[in-house]
């Protein structure tokens, strides 16, 4: 089973989000409003690729350049604020994958992301949930592109069409994991989408249902549903 990770294990609130560019503006001497054109433009730039690397190039285009001090108080500053996050991960997330996990049911985690979340994810012990972690910054390609879908199943030794991808639906994650193979699951935690004839869950515990009801009765194709939790 696959998990996205913002929205889906971890919330990211507005004011968090507000928070982590004002700080990370503050400690690149920018204000805000001139950095977040600049910013936006470039999310698909900093997800695929180490983000101090990306600052330096950033910097370049938008200053002499910053040294490397500045862009590791930018890095911390984001940290920071982003921890609130990691460290309050949804309760039915953590207790599902950790119910999954005794059930010897491989788990991976698919991000589109910077590159510190790998570090946020070791400090608060989250990496330890997971048998892979794939994440974009590292992989150099987003989700909604199949191939880091498939870079998770081929880690893991799965084949696409035996796993189950979960998550909130940004960046057209479902769409791109059913283009995989994969089998997709809304994680719709506040019942906030209209019906849908795919598959959906309101909390990650209804996701135990489909590895432990009969096989015959799982979604999929004939044959070996079963194995799509997995």
């Amino acid at each position: 089973m696959i998990f996205d990770l913002w929205l889906t294990l971890i919330p990211f609130p507005a004011d968090v989000r507000a928070d982590t560019f004002r700080r990370m503006s503050e400690a690149l001497a920018l204000d805000p409003d001139d950095l977040r054109p600049h910013w936006t433009a470039t999310r698909a730039e900093r997800e695929t690729m180490d983000l101090r690397s990306f600052l330096e190039r950033l910097g370049r285009r938008l200053t002499t350049g910053w040294s490397q001090a500045t862009i590791e108080a930018a890095i911390a500053a984001r940290m920071r604020s982003h921890a609130i996050c990691f460290a309050d991960p949804f309760p039915d997330g953590r207790e599902a994958i950790h119910a999954l996990r005794r059930r010897n049911v491989t788990v991976g985690l698919v991000s589109n992301c910077t590159s510190d979340v790998r570090l946020a994810l070791v400090e608060h012990g989250m990496d330890r949930w997971f048998d892979e972690v794939i994440l974009s910054a590292e992989v150099g390609v987003m989700k909604p592109a199949p191939e880091i879908y498939t870079t998770v199943a081929d880690r893991l030794g799965i084949d696409p069409a035996a796993c189950l991808y979960v998550g909130d639906g940004s960046d057209d994650e479902l769409i791109g994991a059913a283009s995989a193979g994969m089998t997709p699951i809304l994680y719709d935690r506040d019942r906030a989408y209209p019906a849908t004839d795919g598959l959906v869950v309101s909390s990650h515990l209804e996701l135990l249902a489909h590895v432990d009801r009969p096989s015959v009765d799982r979604p999929g194709e004939a044959g070996a549903p079963g194995d799509r939790a997995r």
